[in-house]
């Protein structure tokens, strides 16, 4: 059998057996559809490092030599004060161009998933500082200075050191405001406080994100999701709807309106309305049907994205559970 044919086969069986258990619960909840209608680096060889620092020398993209701890200034000196950002400068130098000290700090991440415990954590600290350093150095660059706050954002996210992660991405945010980096630090400002207990601080800053016209689309789509997500979180179940149907209708990608579809079914399943959770799974199965026959990398990603859908495992559920006389809500 072709690669074609086999590709086309698995795409009809697994439309039937999604269409199948759609059936089924609408079959065994007795669903009437009912749903209201709504709103419809460029790379570049690096310049010679101060004399005397081989270990921190290195061309775009090349690991790092030497310790995976940035190297004291003036060991077995008088130990004498330096102000930390001369320290840094001196350690991490100003290189030629803004995409050689990008690639430096890229350097020691990269360094860093090949070291374990102590030896990981200095690799990543020399990354937050060398993205820190391109900061200083390429200030008049906006768009080099708000990806460097962004990297460094990202690398404190992920050793839990939030309140400095969150500073680095309020700097891109800002210095960034009319390039990409400005809406994803903004998505990942609405992380923090998300994952802090912060769910109205959250959704404001997602809000913020949403509304932001400069920012593209595919960011706008997302942070509106999120805020939608909060809004279900804070009880307002309805405002939630009406973000969630939104999305699904009018999102520019088709994988983000089925997660839109995805969170608009879930919550009529949280408070026992089965038949219009049911009938929003129609409406996705019916809007995403086209797609979901290409053959096609989309189409593959499409009928991934449908059959991962976790409203139609919790609905099946609820359908099951209201067989047998039960009421289930989320609590």
């Amino acid at each position: 059998m072709s690669a074609c044919h086999r590709s086309r086969a698995t795409s009809t069986r697994c439309l039937p057996a999604l269409d199948a258990r759609l059936a089924a619960v609408v079959l065994l909840s007795g669903c009437a559809f009912a749903v209201s209608a709504g709103p419809t680096p460029v790379s570049s060889q690096a310049g010679d490092l101060a004399a005397g620092k081989p270990a921190l020398r290195a061309s775009p993209g090349q690991v790092p030599k030497g310790p995976s701890r940035p190297p004291t200034e003036g060991a077995g000196e008088a130990t004498r004060p330096v102000h930390p950002e001369r320290a840094a400068d001196e350690r991490y130098p100003k290189l030629d161009t803004a995409d050689a000290e990008l690639a430096r700090a890229g350097a020691w991440k990269r360094r860093a998933r090949t070291l374990r415990g102590g030896e990981r954590l200095r690799a990543l600290g020399g990354a937050v500082e060398a993205y820190r350093a391109a900061i200083r150095h390429w200030s008049d660059q906006p768009l080099v200075a708000a990806e460097s706050a962004f990297r460094a954002g990202e690398v404190l996210r992920a050793l839990e050191r939030d309140s400095e992660a969150r500073a680095e991405f309020e700097t891109a945010r800002r210095v960034g405001r009319d390039t990409s980096f400005a809406a994803r630090a903004g998505l990942e400002l609405g992380h923090l406080a998300r994952r802090a207990g912060d769910v109205e601080g959250a959704r404001d800053t997602y809000l913020s994100v949403a509304r932001d016209e400069r920012c593209e689309r595919r960011y706008r789509d997302d942070a509106e999701l999120w805020a939608a997500r909060m809004e279900h979180e804070l009880g307002r179940s309805d405002v939630a709807r009406l973000g969630f149907e939104s999305l699904a209708r009018s999102a520019e990608s088709v994988l983000d309106r089925i997660e839109a579809y995805d969170e608009w079914c879930a919550s009529f399943v949280d408070v026992g309305d089965l038949e219009a959770a049911a009938g929003v799974l129609a409406l996705c199965r019916e809007a995403s049907n086209d797609l979901a026959l290409e053959e096609t990398p989309l189409g593959e990603r499409v009928r991934s994205a449908l059959t991962r859908m976790h409203s139609i495992r919790r609905l099946e559920q609820a359908v099951r559970a209201r067989q047998r006389g039960v009421t289930v809500t989320k609590k």
